[in-house]
């Protein structure tokens, strides 16, 4: 009945496909959306009856040759029971004839019962046959199991060691690094060493031959200065370096004409004092140098000319001014050579008095305790922390950032 109905679709399918496209192909439709969508309607309909043709067939195929099997597996059944019944009946009969003759020769029947049972135990084994081979099937079926999980077990231990000697060579690689680093350490301290002793040797070596030059003239000799740049008058740059902080301390930058304190001015202070970790004082005055900046300087800075045009010069006032806002107090700067000697300068040409100042050089703390930037310049630092939103180069902004450099430093 299925094999009717679905040749019947197929071939109703195949005729209206047919006189479909003659239509539309002629003209003689009305409506050619309507029958181009028909067509592929009774296109699907063909194709899904051919296919379930074939399924249907195959299954038929699949259902035929098991019936096949199971029919040819009872006739072997059959047959191995016939074969079975007659050699019982056989043996039964041998064995009565064995027993009508027990008494005239009880040797012989002896010899007729082994032979019986021997062959009866011939037709027990042939019976076990089947049996055991479906026994020997389990078992194939078992080592192939047990096969299967001896090579997963292998491949496990295969990637068990690659990881191991993965690790163990990532721990070689950190081994020959520290090595590499000590050995520069190693190195760099050894080259500090031998100019100690170069140094040491030098200087034994003026004071030897001072003193043959001593014993040869009879009269002390004064070691020769080399001629300096500096006033004839000594000047004392030299300031404290501080370890510890206190609760209060003033954060000191300037902003200058170029890198030589006696030759380049000052164009910029900036002064922020902190007090217990907030900002409590800040100040910035600008001042017009006698000689006009750079090109350079103005690019680094952002200070012109022309807006130092109306600006006061440097002078006396101005410095006590600074001087009494940096009083008794812990001064700190990002690079403080830099800053403590156009201070000091200052003050010496300006005969301005003061104390030794305690100075805390943040750029130094920063290089120790630091080593997640490229370098240590402010700006670095700053771009990297979000110590400061202002611009770089500006003493009061330099000034802010530099403070909160100290207290995240102070945190490490």
């Amino acid at each position: 009945m299925k094999k009717g109905s679905l040749g019947c679709t197929g071939l109703f399918s195949l005729l209206a496909i047919f006189s479909g496209t003659i239509t539309v192909l002629t003209g003689g439709s009305d409506d050619v959306s309507t029958d181009i969508l028909l067509i592929l309607f009774f296109v699907c309909l063909g194709i899904g009856s051919l296919y379930f043709l074939t399924k249907n067939k195959n299954n038929n195929n699949t259902k035929n040759e098991s019936i096949i099997k199971m029919e040819s597996n009872k006739y072997l059944d059959d047959s191995y029971t016939t074969d079975a019944e007659e050699i019982k009946a056989e043996n039964s009969n041998e064995v009565n004839a064995m027993h009508e003759e027990n008494t005239k020769a009880p040797d012989e029947l002896r010899d007729s019962d082994e032979e019986i049972d021997d062959e009866s135990v011939i037709v027990e084994k042939e019976t076990i046959i089947e049996p055991v081979i479906i026994e020997k099937e389990v078992i194939i079926e078992k080592e192939v199991v047990r096969e299967v999980e001896s090579e997963k077990l292998l491949k496990e231990n295969e990637l068990l060691r690659m990881k191991l000697d993965l690790k163990e060579q990532y721990i070689k690689g950190i081994e020959q690094k520290n090595n590499k680093e000590n050995e520069t350490t190693s190195l760099n301290d050894q080259l500090i060493q031998k100019e100690k002793i170069n140094k040491d040797n030098e200087s034994q070596e003026k004071e030897s031959y001072m003193e043959d030059l001593e014993g040869i003239f009879r009269t002390p000799l004064k070691p020769v200065k080399k001629p300096s740049k500096e006033p004839k008058n000594s000047i004392d740059l030299s300031y404290t370096k501080a370890r510890t902080i206190t609760d209060t301390f003033v954060v000191l930058d300037f902003e200058t004409t170029g890198l030589k304190y006696n030759e380049n001015e000052i164009i910029q202070y900036g002064i922020v004092e902190y007090e217990k970790g907030k900002i409590i004082n800040e100040h910035t005055e600008y001042f017009k140098p006698n000689t006009p900046i750079s090109k350079r300087i103005e690019r680094i800075t952002g200070i012109t000319n022309e807006f130092l045009q109306d600006k006061p010069t440097l002078g006396s006032s101005q410095l006590e001014y600074l001087h009494e806002l940096i009083r008794g107090k812990t001064l700190v700067a990002h690079n403080a050579p830099f800053d403590m000697k156009f201070l000091l300068y200052q003050f010496y040409l300006n005969g301005i008095q003061h104390e030794k100042f305690r100075v805390i050089d943040t750029l130094t703390f920063s290089r120790r305790l630091i080593d997640e930037t490229p370098n240590h310049k402010l700006k670095t630092l700053k771009e990297h922390f979000n110590l400061d939103d202002g611009d770089s180069h500006n003493a009061l902004n330099d000034c802010r950032a530099t403070g909160n450099l100290l207290l995240l430093l102070m945190n490490r």
